[in-house]
């Protein structure tokens, strides 16, 4: 093989190896770009998680809220429907006071 040829074979090597580095840097590029992609995604289904976690927790706080509120109804009717309940009892106990 004479200087020339391997001269030329060098050369065909080097153009070859530019072209698998720049076809090599747009791979990179691209996913790179892929990769922020996903970067954001997540970010914004994070955000959407603790949105909805905390929409959770207050409408749990309502839901406790709105029980305690019935459960303390209905012992107000249970009681004031009982004969001789204390509410009858202030009732009657107002009325026998009033005129004095």
């Amino acid at each position: 093989m004479t200087l020339l040829s391997q001269f030329e074979s060098v050369a065909e090597l080097l153009s070859l190896l530019q072209m698998q580095h720049i076809a090599t840097q747009s791979t990179i590029a691209t996913l790179e770009s892929k990769v922020t992609s996903l970067e954001t995604l997540v970010q914004s289904l994070q955000a959407q998680e603790q949105i909805q976690s905390s929409s959770l927790v207050i409408a749990q706080s309502q839901l406790s809220l709105g029980f305690g509120y019935a459960c303390t109804f209905i012992t107000f009717l249970f009681l004031s429907l009982l004969p001789n309940s204390p509410m009858q009892m202030l009732t009657e106990w107002k009325k026998s006071t009033e005129g004095q």
